[in-house]
């Protein structure tokens, strides 16, 4: 009798250590996965109109339910909005206005879900104000009306805003690269 309970105790703890095994691997496949998933999606961001447009589709569809990840997306999609206002050629220019206004709303919502959201506000705020002062055939022509609405409602300083349309209106200088002087008190 009691061999035969020795012989189930051993049974039982080698079905123990079998489900361990099985689910650690289940758990390691499953985030080698996600991490081959979120380098696909990155790459889409590494230019053209289209391409720029999946990697949006993908981050609004997968990587917004899975918040983790939202600290190697954002500065991502930060870099994607300041060349968007500041850099790009928009040779397809209303797709990528459709993209500049699909970021700044992704941006919003993502933002806030990052370890460190005061990193990343003050780059956006400092790209639309760049963009709100600047004549430059260069970005994304967005009309100042919508730069305007996007700079408050990403937290940006109303009265910073009107200071850049004054004559002479960079206001931007001599602040030591302050970023956070555009922010609302």
């Amino acid at each position: 009798m009691a061999t035969e309970g020795i012989a189930w105790a051993i049974a039982a703890g080698g079905w123990v250590v079998a489900l361990v095994e099985y689910l650690l691997g289940y758990r390691e496949r499953r985030v080698q996965r996600e991490d081959e998933l979120l380098a696909q999606t990155l790459s889409y961001f590494d230019g053209g109109t289209q391409r720029r447009s999946i990697g949006l589709a993908l981050v609004e569809g997968i990587w917004l339910r899975k918040k983790r990840q939202l600290d190697v997306v954002v500065p991502v999609l930060v870099n994607q909005m300041i060349y968007l206002l500041l850099s790009s050629d928009a040779n397809d220019a209303v797709h990528e206005e459709r993209n500049a206004i699909r970021l700044l709303f992704l941006l919003e919502r993502t933002i806030p879900l990052t370890s460190d959201p005061g990193q990343h506000r003050p780059e956006i705020l400092d790209a639309l104000l760049r963009r709100y002062g600047e004549k430059s055939d260069r970005g994304v022509g967005l009309p100042k009306v919508t730069l305007k609405i996007w700079f408050e409602r990403l937290g940006g300083d109303k009265e910073t805003l009107e200071a850049e349309q004054e004559p002479g209106g960079d206001k931007r200088q001599g602040k030591c690269g302050g970023h956070n002087t555009y922010l609302r008190k």
